[in-house]
């Protein structure tokens, strides 16, 4: 790996550890987008934690009371999570996508 491969990899390591961070510690709002838009931007380290993280900003959205946003994430991830599905038969990809539409479910209540 060069510098700035490693480089990118710390940064996104960082911003998903952030995201897990202040939805334990209940941030502002704008403070977890605000590091959710950077790590968007930058992309997930891997499918693993892109789907741990999405499912933390979501439950964050839920508790904030932003319905919406948060069905747009789970959504997306249920989808990613269907096609990922149909070419790899992964338990953790079914508790995954089982765990995300659960939540969904809350969004819709």
């Amino acid at each position: 790996m060069n510098s700035e491969s490693e480089n990118l990899e710390v940064n996104r390591r960082i911003l998903e550890w952030k995201v897990k961070l202040y939805y334990d510690r209940n941030f502002p709002l704008e403070t977890v987008n605000d590091v959710y838009q950077k790590l968007i931007k930058l992309g997930y380290s891997n499918v693993d934690v892109e789907c741990n993280t999405e499912t933390y900003y979501a439950k964050y959205l839920i508790r904030a009371g932003e319905m919406q946003m948060a069905r747009n994430i789970l959504k997306s991830l249920v989808e990613k999570l269907e096609s990922l599905s149909s070419t790899a038969d992964f338990d953790w990809l079914v508790k995954m996508k089982n765990y995300s539409k659960n939540l969904l479910v809350q969004c819709e209540h």
